[in-house]
């Protein structure tokens, strides 16, 4: 690790348009499944707003708000941390 960082350090450095290709490139956010998971139950009680922000926020992932931000978040609960999806991730 420490040889990669010294590495990209140096070439951020290098590269005029380094920020721009990272944004540009990285989207701002993926969907957690403890956020799925809830939209999806609230979708099941009647209620799509969950699914519908998320879906908007999902639609736009290179665009960042602030008042998206809650979207970027790890989930606190010790049982999310045990979630597996299909895949094993």
């Amino acid at each position: 690790f420490i040889q990669w960082i010294s590495d990209w350090k140096n070439r951020i450095q290098i590269e005029q348009n380094s920020i721009e290709i990272m944004q540009k490139n990285n989207p701002n956010f993926i969907p957690r499944n403890h956020i799925v998971e809830n939209a999806l139950e609230e979708s099941e009680q009647d209620s799509l707003d969950s699914f519908t922000k998320l879906l908007h926020v999902l639609s736009t992932p290179y665009d960042y708000t602030k008042k998206d931000a809650f979207y970027q978040n790890s989930s606190t609960k010790q049982e999310d941390r045990l979630y597996k999806t299909y895949c094993g991730t």
